[in-house]
């Protein structure tokens, strides 16, 4: 495993993009190598405040379910605490890098504890996630999350997509198959299934439980605080975040410039999607921290690496794209 001082010069993991880096001088401007290692720096503080909001989030919206009266109320508290769990798993994302935090335990527990209420297994999402940066613009590129251009035909199946059915299914499906012995391919050491194991068990334990109570009738906390705020807001939420990622962009290329997208928007949305629309600098450079990969971008703009203007604009990039690869 390389240092994360090391790390930064290496970086695009084997995928070359076609940036020109402007020239620099002392009194100019540090190099990029020089950029990349002070930007690599974790803020810990700063993770700590952002864990902290979102638990307090959490909280919040808990107690506005639990004490209103009328079901429109209840229903716009789930939906902003749905909304705070998609949120959640871009904390996640930012774990998985060991971005948050030096120690890599509490990035885990970090990682855990975000990924968990949208039925998430941090160490799963870390090493298939890293294997997408692996093997982004090839046969091999498997992400946990699948965003099929197919989707996006048409009105129904974008919603099913969107509300993503299948999550629960698929989840115990890949625990019981852990349980005897069939990992997912990314597994590949015994120490990576233990602790895969371990999470798929822990997660799955409190959500039998939580069907169990719900069902019996001994209380709906879980069915108001958990299930309908992740299964009916929380998925599409998240499935709304990553479309832009790479949808619509030419994932048959190698080239990270082709394949994936950045784009310009508010603050407000940027830091809801933990700085996701930077998604070109994040897979050139994944070890950069969150609160400065707009310099980055701005760094890789000046060098002529335009981002898309706007979010509607990346929206429309990505549907616009799906109709392309269906007319061929």
């Amino acid at each position: 495993m390389l240092e994360r001082s090391e790390a930064v010069s290496t970086l695009s993991w084997g995928n070359k993009a076609r940036v020109k880096v402007p020239a620099t001088s002392a009194k100019d401007r540090l190099p990029l190598r020089e950029m990349l290692r002070i930007w690599s720096q974790r803020s810990q503080g700063r993770s700590a405040i952002k864990l902290g909001i979102y638990g307090f989030s959490c909280i919040l919206l808990a107690v506005g379910i639990l004490t209103s009266e009328t079901w429109p109320s209840i229903l716009f508290f789930q939906m902003l605490l749905g909304l705070v769990f998609a949120h959640g798993l871009e904390l996640t994302h930012e774990a998985l890098h060991h971005n948050m935090f030096e120690r890599n335990i509490y990035n885990r527990i970090a990682g855990f504890l975000t990924g968990a209420p949208m039925l998430v297994s941090y160490t799963h999402y870390r090493f298939q996630h890293l294997h997408h940066h692996r093997f982004i613009g090839t046969d091999k590129d498997k992400e946990l999350f699948d965003y099929d251009p197919k989707s996006l035909r048409n009105p129904v199946t974008f919603v099913l997509r969107g509300l993503n059915l299948w999550r629960v299914p698929r989840f115990f499906m890949t625990l019981f198959g852990m349980w005897r012995g069939h990992y997912p391919e990314v597994f590949t050491t015994d120490t990576r299934r233990r602790d895969v194991l371990i999470e798929y068990s822990l997660i799955g334990g409190v959500f039998v439980a939580a069907v169990l109570v719900t069902a019996l009738g001994i209380t709906n906390i879980f069915l108001l605080l958990w299930f309908i705020p992740w299964l009916v807001f929380g998925e599409v939420f998240h499935f709304i975040f990553e479309l832009p990622e790479h949808l619509g962009r030419d994932k048959s290329k190698r080239d990270i410039l082709l394949n994936t997208r950045t784009y310009r928007t508010n603050p407000i949305y940027c830091y809801i999607i933990n700085g996701n629309n930077y998604h070109i600098e994040h897979h050139l450079y994944p070890y950069v921290a969150v609160q400065n990969l707009p310099s980055l971008s701005a760094y890789l703009e000046a060098a002529g690496q335009k981002p898309v203007p706007s979010t509607l604009a990346a929206f429309r990039e990505v549907f616009q794209g799906q109709k392309r690869d269906d007319h061929g």
